[in-house]
């Protein structure tokens, strides 16, 4: 399967039988089509079903845009928070799946399970075409220990480590990990990151929720090797990667 990395925490991961776009919101880029990360008549005509998943419902994870793909194609599978119901259309909603902690989608094509998540909503876990992957919405070590008491801190590092161990109990190895890696955390700002691949051993680890703040990526990298994990550092929109 293929990875394209669409901006922000967006991305799109197809196969020969389905797609999953995740929480997509960046819909302008320098140019149109998959090498921009825009998702226009291009990603539309992939192969296969289409499954648009939504972690939440802030801002930069979801975009109404993507509740018109349904008049694109018809074979359009929404998997969204139930935290993000009223985001969407009162006339798509009786064709969505709500997922809440804990509960599940399957299909003849996939499984969707939704995990914990230390922000809004939830997290995603997917199989699918024998491969195994994940994306965390907004779960992570939001310690901000740079601008919060320490105890305070150790508080959002606790909350993240109980999520962990509860995705880890039930996930012993990932194809796939998209994870943020915010800058905005400072100089540890990988502390979640770093946790997850030593709870979760991970074939390829994409970094996600970063902005234009590309740099934020580097602190991973210097805190690496991990094993054997593929650690991608992402230097644009449109960006590939196999797995």
């Amino acid at each position: 399967m293929e990875l394209i990395y669409l901006g922000h925490s967006g991305m799109l991961v197809h196969g020969e039988k389905a797609s999953f776009l995740m929480d997509y919101y960046l819909d302008q880029g320098e140019g149109r089509g998959l090498c921009h990360g825009v998702m226009d008549e291009e990603g539309l005509s992939l192969p296969g079903r289409l499954y648009v998943l939504i972690s939440h419902s802030h801002g930069d994870h979801l975009n109404p845009v993507v509740f018109g793909y349904e008049n694109c194609r018809k074979d359009v599978v929404y998997v969204v928070a139930r935290e993000a119901q009223d985001k969407v259309p009162k006339t798509l909603r009786s064709s969505v799946v709500f997922l809440e902690k804990g509960e599940a989608y399957r299909d003849e094509l996939a499984l969707i399970r939704a995990y914990g998540s230390t922000d809004l909503g939830v997290s995603f876990y997917v199989e699918a075409e024998g491969k195994r992957f994940f994306h965390a919405g907004d779960l992570n070590d939001w310690h901000w220990n740079q601008e919060v008491p320490p105890e305070e801190a150790q508080g959002y590092t606790r909350a993240y480590r109980e999520e962990l161990a509860a995705l880890s109990r039930d996930v012993s190895t990932l194809d796939l990990a998209m994870f943020p890696v915010d800058g905005r955390l400072g100089p540890d700002a990988a502390n979640g990151a770093v946790a997850f691949l030593s709870a979760i051993p991970t074939r390829v680890f994409a970094p996600m929720h970063f902005g234009e703040d590309y740099r934020a990526q580097d602190g991973l990298v210097a805190r690496g090797p991990f094993g054997g994990t593929r650690v991608i550092r992402w230097t644009r929109r449109g960006e590939r990667a196999s797995f």
